[in-house]
């Protein structure tokens, strides 16, 4: 009866890194497009580091509490934006920073930096960390060159591959916060 309790209690013990592994960024643009078309927040303007966005996706089949989790493009922690308190992503679900603005019309979790994400985003060969409220890394991503005026997404949502969203979306949109960017054939 104790090994059990044990193997259960060192089980319930490891489910937080476990679930920790279904949080990926998913989707970021670094370099908002001129115009109309590049106001990603839905706030009625475009705005070079307002409308910049990181997304991350729930691979998992729990909800993830991410408060107190920071996210940003530099390895100074100062800069990160940190979510607030009951900040969660549903299973099969986004959440998404944005650097500014008053983002409308979103249908998952949305949240908004100071006027830009970390330093701002540049889409010049930097990296974008997510990291826990423990202060261990969830998930890294780097890219030598982001794609301009489109973003950057992992494709399929769940996979390892990032791709300039027109290579990957079934609408060849620029971009796609909040949601997936393939849509199911019929």
């Amino acid at each position: 009866m104790a090994r059990i309790f044990v193997i259960a209690l060192l089980t319930l013990l490891a489910l937080p890194s476990l679930v920790e592994a279904n949080v990926v960024i998913s989707e970021v643009l670094a370099d908002p497009p001129s115009g109309a078309a590049g106001d990603a927040n839905q706030d009625g303007e475009r705005h070079t580091y307002q409308d910049e966005f990181i997304e991350l996706y729930n691979t998992g089949s729990a909800p993830v509490d991410i408060s107190g989790w920071r996210l940003g493009d530099s390895t100074s922690l100062e800069n990160f934006f940190e979510f607030p308190a009951n900040a969660v992503i549903e299973p099969g679900s986004y959440v998404v920073l944005f650097g500014g603005g008053t983002p409308t019309g979103f249908s998952v979790p949305v949240y908004t930096d100071d006027g830009k994400i970390g330093n701002g985003l540049t889409g010049k060969g930097e990296d974008v960390h997510l990291i826990d409220d423990t202060g261990d890394t969830v998930a890294v991503i780097s890219h030598d060159d982001w794609p301009s005026k489109q973003s950057l997404v992992r494709h399929p949502p769940d996979g390892d591959e990032l791709v300039p969203h027109k290579t990957a979306s079934t609408v060849k949109a620029l971009f796609s916060p909040g949601h997936t960017h393939i849509i199911p054939k019929p």
